[in-house]
C-alpha cells in the first residue's frame, strides 16, 4: 500500500483577509440596521406628537373662545357647543359658582374634551370674572337684569392645567 504524503501547509495570512471583510460587512450591517429602525421609530413618534400637539392647540383655542363668550354676559353655565379647529372638534363645557356682592362675582371653571372622548379632559382652567363695578358700587350682570352694563369688568385665569398624555 501506497500512502499519499501530505503537503506541508504554509503558515500564511491569505484567508485573514476574507474573515476581516466579512467582519466588516456583518458589523457595517448591524449598525446600519439599528440607525434605519432607529430613524423609523423617530417618524412615526413626529406623526403622533403632531397629532397631539393639533389637538392640544384645538382645546386651547377653544377654552380661550368659550371663556371670551362668557366674560360679557350673565352665563354660569356653557351649552358645549363643539369647536373645530385644526381638525379637531373640541368641546367645552363649564359650570360656575356666583357672589354677585363681591369682585369675583363669578368663578367659572371650564373643561375642554375631544368630542369623540368627553370623559378624556385635554384642558382644565378655572377663571374669576369681575362684574362689580366700584365706581357705581353695583352689579348688574345678573340673570335678571334685561342689559347687564357691568360683566366682565375684570377677568382672571386662576389655573390652566393641560393634560397632553390624556
Amino acid at each position: 500500500m501506497k500512502r499519499r504524503r501530505r503537503e506541508l501547509r504554509t503558515l500564511d495570512e491569505r484567508g485573514a483577509t476574507l474573515l476581516l471583510a466579512l467582519m466588516f460587512i456583518t458589523v457595517a450591517g448591524v449598525i446600519i440596521g439599528s440607525l434605519a429602525m432607529a430613524s423609523g421609530n423617530d417618524i412615526t413618534n413626529i406623526g403622533n406628537f403632531k397629532t397631539s400637539r393639533a389637538s392640544l392647540d384645538a382645546a386651547e383655542g377653544a377654552t380661550q373662545t368659550q371663556m371670551n363668550a362668557m366674560r360679557y354676559v350673565y352665563a354660569t353655565t356653557c351649552p358645549g357647543t363643539p369647536y373645530t379647529l385644526n381638525g379637531a372638534s373640541i368641546v367645552v363645557t363649564c359650570t360656575a359658582t356666583t357672589n354677585p356682592a363681591s369682585s369675583a362675582s363669578r368663578v367659572v371653571t371650564f373643561t375642554a374634551s375631544p368630542q369623540s372622548h368627553s370623559g378624556t379632559k385635554l384642558i382644565s382652567a378655572q377663571v374669576t370674572y369681575d362684574d362689580f363695578s366700584s365706581s357705581f358700587n353695583t352689579n348688574d350682570c345678573l340673570a335678571s337684569t334685561p342689559s347687564p352694563t357691568t360683566c366682565g369688568a375684570g377677568m382672571t385665569v386662576n389655573s390652566w392645567v393641560v393634560n397632553p398624555g390624556s
